[in-house]
């Protein structure tokens, strides 16, 4: 029987990055393609999962000791970073 039903937060995902890396002692080059290209190619998403001209240039900018998220950016523009973080069409 289905008990609960609900959706992930998106920090999950870094979550998860942190675990596997800092716990698990995975290397960011096994974990990354879990969460970019892999997910894009089963999504079908042609545009995202890599860095490459004519792609959608979505880029986070991770700190190399935490891995906390410092930079967002999503079509090539920025969305977060240090003090901003751009607000949506249907915010002030």
């Amino acid at each position: 029987n289905l008990v609960r039903y609900r959706m992930l937060d998106a920090s999950c995902l870094i979550t998860l990055v942190k675990k596997l890396n800092f716990d698990l002692q995975w290397p960011l080059q096994r974990i990354l393609p879990l969460m970019t290209r892999n997910t894009a190619d089963v999504l079908r998403f042609d545009n995202k999962g890599t860095i490459a001209v004519g792609k959608d240039a979505d880029l986070l900018l991770l700190d190399a000791e935490t891995l906390d998220i410092n930079y967002v950016f999503a079509m090539g523009s920025m969305l977060k970073g240090p003090g901003y973080i751009k607000k949506g069409m249907f915010e002030e």
